[in-house]
């Protein structure tokens, strides 16, 4: 059962490791990792929820759907450029101030190889509340962006990203412990993964994610396994305090 707590994110990019070793092999049956993510998210001065689907193989997969609770049928959408992947993230408009449907949702999911495994994620809803960003300052040479943010009740911890105004994840940090509300945010590779380098006088969308596992994950297979993502947000400019 998901626990009353938050992807994928990304963050979301550390989830494409479910590719195994022989996934060229078309002799190995086909396994997969499904979850439905509820995102929390300030619309205004609103709280808003939507539900997130994800599906990962180890081997290359043709096509996926989850259906919630007495609901129809969605399809999921290539996710990441990894063939091993599918989901389905939602937009600002299918956010909703009424909670998503509790219950078991089930994913039926299709390989390459023409095989078809169902499996079903259990969905009960807390709302996870939101952090706040109160600082986001520039130090140093070469610059670093210092976060801190109001720590949550019931999180399992954070992690920052930076996303450039079209939405494109540019930088996810790696998630810290529940206690911890603060992150430095830099070019080394100890501070998060970089698809492009930041670029002074450039605006960003700087999150702040608060996160929450189900009971029964395990620190091998939690990221398989999340239940809410509560999302702040903040525009910022790169290298300007």
């Amino acid at each position: 059962m998901k626990s009353k707590r938050n992807l994928k994110t990304v963050l979301f990019a550390f989830l494409l490791g479910f590719a195994v070793i022989s996934c060229n092999d078309k002799e190995v049956p086909l396994e997969i990792n499904t979850d439905v993510v509820i995102l929390n998210k300030k619309i205004g001065d609103v709280v808003k929820r939507a539900p997130a689907y994800y599906a990962y193989g180890n081997q290359a997969l043709d096509s996926a759907s989850v259906t919630p609770p007495g609901g129809t049928a969605v399809a999921l959408e290539a996710f990441e450029g990894s063939v091993f992947s599918l989901a389905k993230e939602p937009g600002n408009a299918d956010f909703s101030d009424v909670p998503p449907a509790e219950g078991n949702y089930v994913f039926s999911v299709t390989g390459m190889n023409g095989e078809t495994l169902q499996s079903q994620d259990a969905v009960d809803f807390a709302g996870l509340g939101i952090p706040q960003i109160t600082k986001d300052t520039f130090s140093g040479t070469p610059e670093v962006l210092n976060v801190e943010w109001t720590t949550v009740t019931g999180t399992d911890g954070y992690f920052v990203k930076l996303l450039d105004t079209t939405g494109k994840q540019v930088f996810s940090g790696y998630i810290v412990v529940s206690t911890v509300d603060e992150y430095t945010v830099s070019g080394a590779s100890t501070s998060g993964s970089w698809t492009e380098a930041a670029v002074d006088g450039q605006t960003y969308i700087l999150q702040v994610n608060a996160i929450t596992f189900d009971d029964d994950a395990t620190n091998s297979d939690n990221i398989y396994n999340i239940s809410e993502l509560s999302i702040a947000e903040k525009q910022i400019v790169w290298g300007e305090n």
